[in-house]
């Protein structure tokens, strides 16, 4: 479906045995640069938004990193993202561990 509406091809990969897949949209050739952020970025939080009404999580087998940080609130209500950083507060005191990754620098 999404890749119809976004006229973009879609690389799925992942571990059939823990259940993490690996959704790749890819560039086409002719889109332009600014076409390919638009579409990208919206089939993105579309199929986040799908995966959690789902069940699933937006995360895999690395956590969140990067790439998905902007995309947490579709996964976790304020609630649950103010306790994680209470626990990473906790942990990392020094903020020295990946420090900007998910949550702002203080």
């Amino acid at each position: 479906y999404l890749r119809g509406k976004y006229q973009l091809p879609i690389a799925v990969f992942g571990h059939a045995g823990d259940g993490n897949f690996h959704i790749t949209p890819m560039k086409s050739e002719a889109m332009s640069l600014a076409d390919w952020d638009e579409a990208s970025e919206s089939l993105l939080r579309e199929l986040y938004k799908e995966v959690v009404r789902l069940g699933g999580t937006i995360s895999g087998e690395h956590g969140i990193g990067r790439k998905r940080t902007k995309y947490l609130a579709a996964a976790l209500s304020p609630a649950e993202q103010k306790t994680m950083l209470a626990i990473k507060n906790a942990l990392d005191p020094n903020n020295v561990l990946n420090p900007g990754v998910i949550f702002p620098d203080p």
